[in-house]
């Protein structure tokens, strides 16, 4: 009896319309691919994750969403030159009289005021942290993406960063951490939220507590 409910559960009924054949299909189960959730909380996989692109190290630190972070900062990177070319343009064209004023303005405002919310918006996730390698409790390297969406990787070592346990609290660091490395002028933003974080024993002893 179950198989027979199984199958007119899973039964296909034709219809046709205006001549159109149409096959609807009756499914009387749950897909097999769940929605995934985006979780506030991170992930913690206590297990070694390696990368192709350095292989002897292992990555204790991951954001998964960091190639969209490069991507809005491109984006903001190519709005900015577009603005820089469409205020003189909208000026030039005012004054040559081959359109007014008034909508020569307006397209300067819209164009700057969308540039600059970009602009803003964009130092919330500037040189963020995508990858934290770690090898012989000692080498690190750190994969991070700056203001204009370029990934930079660099090399140092575990005593070249200012533990986070001797950081001043602030506002900011309830949604992000700062990184302070020796060698840098500017610090690194760590976000935990949303994060996979493959040894946090091992991130701890790097970073000091994060939480």
């Amino acid at each position: 009896m179950l198989y027979h409910l199984i199958n007119r559960c899973m039964r296909t009924s034709s219809y046709r319309i205006n001549n159109f054949k149409i096959d609807i299909k009756f499914l009387c189960q749950i897909p097999i691919k769940e929605k995934q959730i985006l979780q506030q909380i991170p992930t913690i996989k206590n297990k070694n994750v390696t990368e192709s692109k350095y292989p002897e190290y292992e990555i204790i630190y991951r954001f998964p969403y960091i190639k969209y972070i490069s991507l809005f900062h491109k984006s903001k990177r190519n709005m900015l030159i577009s603005s820089g070319v469409t205020i003189p343009l909208m000026f030039f064209l005012s004054q040559g009289n081959i359109i007014s004023e008034i909508p020569a303005m307006f397209m300067s405002i819209i164009v700057t005021g969308f540039a600059l919310s970009l602009y803003l918006t964009g130092i919330l996730f500037t040189n963020q942290i995508g990858i934290i390698y770690f090898k012989d409790n000692e080498s690190i390297k750190i994969a991070y993406v700056n203001e204009w969406g370029k990934r930079i990787d660099i090399d140092i070592s575990i005593n070249d960063i200012k533990p986070l346990e001797g950081l001043s609290s602030s506002i900011a660091n309830k949604y992000f951490k700062n990184i302070y490395i020796v060698s840098l002028k500017h610090p690194l933003k760590l976000y935990v939220n949303y994060s996979i974080i493959s040894n946090k024993e091992k991130l701890v002893n790097v970073l000091g507590d994060y939480e």
